[in-house]
């Protein structure tokens, strides 16, 4: 014990003494541990931080699951929950849940709040327990039941003072009166409820209780203890088996599929977590690679002393210890200063995800240190000081004693020296190519999703919700009215060229759909066929989103309730439902609204869901024969969106102070925080960042070996000079070695590349991942830098003095 701290105190000392050395040393491997740390802390709180439920491995999602239509995750009907509920034998229990938007009604004003519908067992299902009052009981979810809301802990706060009378009084959601039940736990989240703030039972009406095709229930259930997901597969497949025989026109080819909770809270962004986590490793072990070249090349003016401590009687075992505990010392100091920076490094992570999709993902809100995260930097930490510190261990053990001692250590092993320096670099240079070639393809592949024709100009487009909830919008002829004086109001704005609503707005996938019914052809109604997207348009729309009439007309001011029903659908829709017939004309029926509806248009494709899906068939409704509580107003803009957006709202309360408004942003912003996009473009700026802190990394120990490779090859390139070699050559010859160490680098990267970038293949879009164009662009792109590197010190090369050179000892 003795032994060690006197060999600490001599490395602390050694390190002191040294401080330029030691300071660049802990400064790049804080860097390095603080990014893989903060990465690792997502990863943690994403990954492989326990759900903060009861016993979470026995909690499964149960969906519908139709192959032939590519349709493997449908919600469920309120009949099947309740047959799948009642007549498994594998779950210990069941529940259903679903999101919705609630108006809280305040004595002046209303503000829409994210909540949720869940069935009464949800919560102990969850086992969840309320910290004030109590959860939903049995019956709370039945016709005639009292109306009951659970809050979360954060609404009770922020909304409502934490008042803790509240509990059994009484507040107004969406002008309805519901009693407060109790009040959640701070730290309860269902990743899968987004940012809902409250919960009511889910309690549809009678008609819909008996409407096996309405799909709108989402299912997750507790499988008994001692049950395995292949047992409850199993168990299901009956159940489904025996709807499918009672419902055969509703259910022909569903079968049912289980997914585990933590799969279907975390599965889409496990692929993210896993290629960041990836990249920083890289970065790591680049700036491993040039500590170790910095540790051998001061291992080159040690070896005088290390070969007298041989000689004074100290063993190659000793020396490599003593090498070691420098390294880790140093280790350890850049990992607690990488701990220090990873708090705001996931501070920077965390702000960059969008709020709609950190709504999905609340348990990235509440991270904290915790000992996985520690003995996650301890591991690197340790593993970091261990992998520069072979480097000059390797290099003590190999040295000749007898030729070191007569020579100085000046030229001792410079081959052997010469060729782990080049090995280090080369290494470094390809790990930049693999992570450079990542970049690339998600770049591209990035910009090949946001230049998808959505079917609609996205520029200069507002978008804002509005629900029309009270009294005074329960018959449609008053929302109807409320609608068209909006649209009136706001078009007279200064810089609005047009306005417009939408029941839905585009490109934000779900929504209604329905397989039509043509003609009243009763072989249409089996409802097995392909569905329609369902949406509720002013006359204007198409219009203000710039869809092109193909044949026929749009809706119009003739289009009233008391006037034939009216429907406009899309090409999709014809070439769907259609091929190579005129659509226009023909009726349409659903058999949730058996009234027949003309079509009296077709319009050009607009994509109702998600960028990197395919265009869907669509059929349009006119607002004014279907005003719907719940409109999305789409403002055509002349100049920049956002600057509109007080005097939108302004025009919006002038007509009704109560109402509510939310969600007031552009259109190309919403494309750019969707879903599709944020998978591909928050791990390609990620990524880039670190390549590019990569790159300059295996640019800076490029140009370190070749300076230092020149500073001890002063005498023999002044030999060459003074021999008659020209400046050219030596040129030539300095650049060459080095391009030939690029080069090896550059040939080990494309075969690592060819083995990880397959991958990725889940986050490109119409990209390969071996994309010859990428790979060959980034090939030249490093051997550009490498010259870069290299350009100065062997410039410094071609210019030695022989003089000089020759008298240099």
């Amino acid at each position: 014990m003795d032994k060690i701290m006197h060999e600490l105190k001599y490395a602390l000392r050694l390190l002191l003494k040294r401080r330029a050395f030691s300071a660049i040393v802990i400064i790049t491997l804080a860097l390095g541990i603080g990014a893989n740390t903060a990465i690792f802390t997502v990863v943690d709180a994403a990954l492989l931080r326990g759900l903060p439920y009861k016993d979470p491995e026995r909690l499964m999602q149960v969906w519908e699951n139709m192959p032939q239509e590519k349709t493997h995750q449908r919600e469920a009907s309120y009949p099947d929950f309740i047959d799948w509920k009642t007549n498994n034998h594998t779950f210990e229990s069941m529940a259903g849940f679903g999101q919705t938007g609630l108006i809280l009604n305040g004595p002046d004003s209303s503000d829409m709040i994210a909540g949720a519908r869940v069935s009464a067992e949800f919560f102990q299902m969850l086992g969840v327990e309320a910290v004030l009052g109590r959860m939903m009981a049995a019956g709370d979810d039945q016709p005639g039941a009292e109306r009951v809301v659970v809050l979360t802990y954060g609404a009770w706060e922020r909304r409502f003072g934490s008042d803790r009378n509240l509990v059994g009084t009484s507040i107004t959601l969406s002008g309805n009166a519901y009693t407060v039940a109790g009040v959640l736990p701070a730290s309860f989240h269902f990743s899968l409820l987004g940012d809902a703030e409250l919960f009511v039972p889910l309690n549809p009406d009678a008609e819909i209780r008996g409407r096996r095709f309405m799909h709108f229930v989402r299912v997750v259930g507790r499988l008994k203890d001692g049950a395995t997901i292949q047992q409850a597969q199993s168990d299901m497949n009956v159940v489904g088996a025996n709807i499918a025989q009672a419902d055969p026109n509703g259910h022909a080819n569903v079968t049912l599929k289980l997914v585990s909770l933590r799969d279907q809270i975390v599965g889409n962004v496990r692929p993210i977590l896993l290629v960041l986590l990836v990249a920083v490793a890289f970065v790591l072990l680049i700036a491993c690679a040039n500590v170790a070249n910095l540790f051998l090349v001061r291992s080159a003016s040690r070896q005088k002393e290390m070969a007298v401590r041989i000689a004074l009687g100290a063993s190659r075992g000793q020396l490599a210890r003593q090498l070691l505990i420098e390294s880790l010392m140093l280790s350890v100091i850049g990992g607690l200063l990488g701990l220090g920076l990873t708090h705001w490094g996931v501070g920077v992570l965390v702000n960059a995800i969008p709020e709609m999709q950190l709504a999905r993902m609340p348990y990235l809100r509440s991270i904290g240190l915790n000992e996985n995260i520690l003995a996650y930097t301890a591991i690197i930490s340790f593993l970091s000081g261990v992998i520069f510190a072979l480097v000059p261990i390797f290099q003590a053990n190999k040295a000749d004693l007898h030729a070191t001692l007569k020579e100085g250590g000046r030229s001792s092993g410079s081959a052997v020296r010469s060729r782990l320096r080049n090995g280090l670099v080369a290494i470094e240079i390809a790990l930049t190519l693999v992570l450079m070639i990542g970049v690339g393809l998600l770049l591209k592949s990035t910009f090949r999703l946001l230049n998808v024709d959505p079917g609609f100009d996205s520029r200069n487009l507002l978008t804002a919700r509005v629900a029309l909830i009270g009294p005074g919008y329960a018959r449609e002829s008053q929302r109807a009215a409320f609608q068209q004086q909006l649209i009136e109001r706001v078009q007279s704005l200064p810089g609005v060229s047009s306005a417009a609503t939408v029941g839905k707005l585009p490109l934000g996938g779900g929504g209604d759909t329905g397989t039509p019914i043509i003609d009243g052809r009763a072989s249409d109604a089996k409802r097995t066929g392909p569905e329609a997207n369902v949406r509720t348009v002013s006359a204007n729309y198409f219009g203000t989103m710039g869809l092109p009439l193909v044949m026929g007309r749009i809706f119009s001011a003739q289009d009233t309730l008391d006037a034939p029903r009216a429907l406009v659908v899309n090409q999709a829709f014809v070439r769907t439902f259609f091929p190579n017939q005129n659509a226009v004309g023909h009726e349409l029926s659903f058999v949730w609204n058996s009234n027949p509806r003309t079509i009296v248009g077709i319009v050009g494709d607009e994509n109702v869901n998600t960028l990197d899906a395919a265009i869907t068939p669509v059929i349009y409704f006119p607002y004014t024969q279907d005003p719907e509580q719940d409109l999305n107003l789409v403002v055509r803009t002349t100049q920049e969106p956002l600057s509109l957006a007080n005097a939108v709202r302004g025009e919006i309360r002038s007509l009704d102070r109560a109402l509510p408004v939310f969600g007031m942003t552009s259109m190309s912003k919403l494309i750019e925080d969707s879903p599709s996009t944020f998978t591909r473009r928050y791990p390609a700026i990620l990524v880039a960042v670190f390549a590019g802190v990569a790159m300059l990394l295996a640019a800076i120990g490029l140009y370190g070996v070749v300076s230092y490779s020149v500073a001890q090859r002063t005498q023999e390139l002044g030999v060459r000079i003074a021999l008659g070699a020209q400046r050219r050559d030596i040129f030539r010859l300095v650049l060459g070695q080095e391009l030939t160490v690029t080069i090896v680098g550059v040939v080990i990267g494309l075969a690592g590349s060819f083995a990880l970038t397959r991958f990725l293949s889940n986050l490109l879009f119409e990209v390969s991942p071996n994309d010859p164009v990428i790979i060959a662009a980034v090939v030249v792109l490093m051997i550009l830098v490498a010259l870069s590197a290299c350009y100065i010190p062997t410039r410094r090369a071609a210019n030695v003095d022989p003089l000089v050179a020759l008298r240099y000892e």
